[in-house]
């Protein structure tokens, strides 16, 4: 499936203030998968991803978030996919980008999802600029804040 728009992606900034960045991944790869969206994590590997990966089988109510890790036999079938780079093995539209690194418009996904670490003064900079980079290259912005009721998205 992959890229289905032709112009720039939409890119969605969430801003982590209240909840962890596992648990934002989590609610948001389940909303994807509602939409009927396939999802790319890109984790950078490492301990953090087996985290992620275990997070993700245990921490729903419905039991797990049905996903796999690129090294995993048949990762092509897995509705969320973490790997440690922007892949489309998945035919992913949506990819989260959970280690902070810089994508191209020119990727294969429609909706790129970035966090902004607002607790934390270098990392929310490093969001910052990677915004305006996103900005600059012609993509649509949103950013979203999280609120008690759930996320709010900033006009």
């Amino acid at each position: 499936m992959a890229r289905q728009n032709s112009g720039p992606p939409l890119v969605r900034f969430y801003q982590l203030a209240a909840l962890p960045l596992h648990e934002c991944i989590r609610r948001l790869a389940e909303k994807a998968l509602e939409r009927g969206l396939l999802v790319c994590v890109v984790t950078g590997g490492g301990e953090w991803e087996t985290y992620l990966d275990d997070y993700l089988w245990q921490v729903p109510v419905q039991g797990f978030l049905p996903h796999g890790r690129c090294q995993d036999s048949q990762p092509h079938r897995q509705p969320v996919l973490l790997c440690q780079q922007p892949v489309d093995i998945n035919g992913a539209t949506v990819v989260m980008v959970a280690n902070g690194i810089l994508l191209e418009p020119h990727d294969p996904f429609d909706m790129i999802i970035d966090f902004a670490f607002v607790n934390n003064p270098q990392a929310l900079q490093e969001s910052r600029n990677r915004y305006l980079h996103y900005r600059k290259a012609g993509c649509t912005m949103e950013y979203w804040v999280q609120s008690e009721t759930g996320w709010k998205k900033q006009g």
